[in-house]
């Protein structure tokens, strides 16, 4: 669907790499490092789901040592 803010992100970004090369490049950057980032976060967080359901040690002893 096509909307008049996603137009408007658009066009916001024309002009700046027109005017600004370098900062579209960076946020171009910045993006990419973002999506890395959450790839990560979900490799990690799924080694975690992992190891704990995968652990013969009892979860609710660490648990109840915490609170």
């Amino acid at each position: 669907m096509i909307t008049a803010e996603g137009l408007q992100d658009q066009l916001l970004s024309i002009v700046a790499a027109k005017e600004k090369p370098e900062l579209e490049e960076q946020k171009n950057t910045l993006i990419i490092q973002s999506a890395e980032n959450k790839r990560k976060q979900k490799e990690i967080e799924d080694t975690i789901l992992q190891v704990l359901s995968s652990s013969a040690v009892n979860i609710s002893f660490y648990h109840d040592l915490f609170l």
